[in-house]
């Protein structure tokens, strides 16, 4: 949610002339912001982008590498618990929310 805040918080920061502010709420494209503005919005995207990925593979070295240890099942003599869902399901499951999802954010009144 972070990723979304910072350049949103910077287009809203820069000096937009009104026309080209309200031409842009109105049609919502790219065209519409001054060069100036969008060429900062880019740098500050991306930026957040790049640092995002670097904590992430941060995030994977810490769980699979250096602490791998903090994160293995303890062992025990106990069964092995039947899986409630087949791969085939939980695959067809994920592809049914996953197009639902693209459906609810590309939807325009």
């Amino acid at each position: 949610m972070k990723a979304l805040v910072i350049p949103a918080a910077y287009f809203m920061s820069q000096r937009v002339q009104d026309d080209v502010y309200h031409a842009f709420m109105k049609y919502g494209h790219a065209g519409a912001i001054e060069e100036r503005c969008r060429s900062g919005l880019l740098i500050i995207s991306r930026g957040t982008a790049i640092v995002l990925l670097l904590v992430y593979v941060a995030y994977l070295v810490f769980q699979l590498k250096t602490h791998a240890y903090l994160f293995q099942a303890p062992e025990s003599d106990e069964e092995e618990e039947e899986l409630e869902m087949t791969p085939v399901a939980a695959g067809s499951a994920l592809l049914l929310v996953t197009v639902v999802t693209s459906f609810a954010a590309d939807y325009r009144e």
